[in-house]
């Protein structure tokens, strides 16, 4: 004999009556609140002289990026003006010597 699916849900559902929680032992508890505690009020002290370098490697790398952007600028507007006036390169004046 089939039973339905709404018995069998509500027998589920019965079999966990009587059920407790599961809990800790006072001790354990403790620990665990102690250690919470400590590891919150640790204060991790990065050296002066690190922060320092580091600054100064960000600050080096921005340079460089600025730098490299103005050349690429000066170049691509370089090969503009002797893409406009293909004749620039016959009319330069004479190295000096």
């Amino acid at each position: 004999m089939m039973r339905s699916d709404n018995e069998w849900m509500e027998e589920i559902q019965n079999s966990l009556d009587g059920m407790q929680r599961a809990t800790m032992s006072k001790q354990l508890s403790d620990k665990i609140v102690q250690q919470l505690s400590v590891a919150c009020s640790r204060v991790v002290r990065i050296p002066r002289m690190m922060v320092w370098t580091i600054a100064a490697g960000v600050a080096l790398l921005i340079a460089l990026n600025i730098s490299t952007l103005f050349r690429q600028k000066s170049t691509e507007n370089l090969v503009q003006m002797r893409q406009a006036n293909p004749l620039s390169d016959y009319f330069q004046s004479p190295p000096s010597i």
